[in-house]
Formats: structure tokens, sequence, C-alpha cells
């Protein structure tokens, strides 16, 4: 057999033609690859959009004057630009008081309600009592208990124990709505710690509160930041259901309350 007719046979071999075979399916699945991209891309661009637009729109509707703001011509952005609303804000309402109450009554109940939760949901998880199944659901149903039914019974106390337009008073309230959905997550993440690892502790001489500040909530602390952040959440969330009826110290500054200062100067 020639050389010729080797190499005639040789480009006719299985290999070959499985290799010419998988050239246009590997290009195929190399197009799909980039169809997928780019539908991912287009995707985080309408969820950037989504997300960044009601800021965009906070922050040019601060700069817009009342007649932009309540003319018929709506305008992306503002023809004439101007700081009377932060103006207004600053000097003619206590929004600094505000501010701080917030951050305050933010930070006081996003710290207590990661303690206490912590605490208990590392209760329900390692000790063994009667009820404890019974509790750990018990923390479920109340957080289905409708927001509006407690109202009146949480006016009362406060109003009774004097704590009506106290800021101790907004941090009780808030822990009510917040430690028992905090407590359930994480007594999830708290199964994944192994338990090997808190022996070790004990064996080594710490105390069971010891063994949960000094190995459980570092091996969890993406967890409890996690819970943070949903307690803050909630905390937002909460804010306007509960302040008209706790306390004065939050009054909302709102456009229509820039609008009638301005109308009045």
């Amino acid at each position: 057999m020639t050389a010729d007719a080797a190499v005639r046979r040789g480009a006719r071999s299985p290999t070959t033609v499985s290799a010419a075979a998988g050239a246009p399916r590997g290009a195929s699945q190399a197009a799909r690859r980039r169809l997928a991209a780019l539908a991912g891309y287009a995707v985080l661009l309408v969820l950037t959009v989504w997300t960044i637009g009601p800021l965009y729109w906070m922050v040019t509707t601060s700069l817009k004057t009342n007649k932009e703001l309540y003319g018929a011509d709506t305008t992306l952005w503002p023809r004439h630009p101007t700081l009377a609303n932060y103006e207004v804000l600053f000097r003619k309402t206590p929004f600094a008081i505000y501010f701080r109450n917030s951050v305050l009554i933010a930070l006081v109940t996003t710290g207590l309600t990661v303690v206490a939760s912590a605490l208990a949901a590392h209760a329900l998880v390692r000790f063994r009592f009667p009820g404890r199944r019974l509790l750990a659901r018990v923390l479920v149903y109340t957080y289905l208990v409708p927001q509006s039914l407690l109202f009146i019974p949480l006016f009362s106390i406060l109003v009774n124990a004097s704590l009506s337009n106290t800021r101790t008073g907004l941090d009780l309230a808030y822990l009510g709505f917040t430690v028992h959905f905090c407590t359930w997550l994480l007594m999830g993440y708290f199964l994944s710690v192994p338990v090997e690892l808190e022996e070790a502790g004990l064996v080594d001489g710490c105390s069971r509160v010891g063994v949960l500040f000094r190995i459980v909530m570092p091996v969890t602390l993406p967890a409890l930041a996690v819970t943070a952040f949903l307690c803050s959440l909630a905390i937002l969330a909460l804010r306007r259901q509960q302040i008209p009826i706790v306390s004065r110290l939050f009054l909302p500054i709102t456009a229509d309350d820039c609008a009638a200062t301005n109308s009045h100067h």
C-alpha cells in the first residue's frame, strides 16, 4: 500500500469523522453559553434599574420645586434644581432628633434581638426539657398572628407601665415582634454546628454561656449578620404601623410637609 493510499485511508478513520462531527456541536454549545450569558446580563440590568430607580427618583424629587412636583408635566430630571426642600428639612423641622431616635432604636433593638434570640435558639436546640418542641412550634405560630390585633393590648401595656412616648417603650414593643422570628431563624443555623465542638468546650472548662459566646456564635457569625439584617428590615416594616400608637418621636417628614411649609413662606 502506497503512502498516498495510507493517507486517504487515515482521513476516513472513525476518529477523524467523529472530530468533524463534533465541531458543529461544540460551536452550538458555545453559542448557547453566549446566549445564556447575555440573558443573565439582561436580567441583572433590569434588576439594577429596578433597585436603583426608586433611589434615583427620591433624589431627583428632593431637588424639584413644588410646581414640578405637583404639576402636570413630570420630568425625569429637575428643570430648575433647588435645595429649598433640604433647607426646610434641616432648619424648620426637628429632623436631627428623628434621625437620632431612629438610629438608637434600630441599634438597641437589633442588638437585644440578636442576643435574646441566640440564647433562646441555643436552649431550644441543645437542651432537652418537656415542651421543647411545642415551644418551638409556638414561635412560628405567633409570627402568623396579625400584628393589628396586638396594637390595643400593646398600647395599654405601655401606658400602664409609663413607657408610652419613650425609646424604652419602643425597644420593648419591637422586641415583641422580632425575637420569636429571629429565634426560629437561628435554630436552623445552630443545628448545623457539630455537637462535638460544644462538648470540647465543656471539657476545657467553658460554661454553657461560654460555649455559646466563644464557640457557637463565632462559628455562626454569618448567620448572626443575616439575622441582624432581617431584624432591621422588620423594624423598618413595623415603623409606620407601631409608631403612631406607641410614640411620637418619629413623626415622618413627607413631601406634603415641605410643600405646606414652602406655601407659608
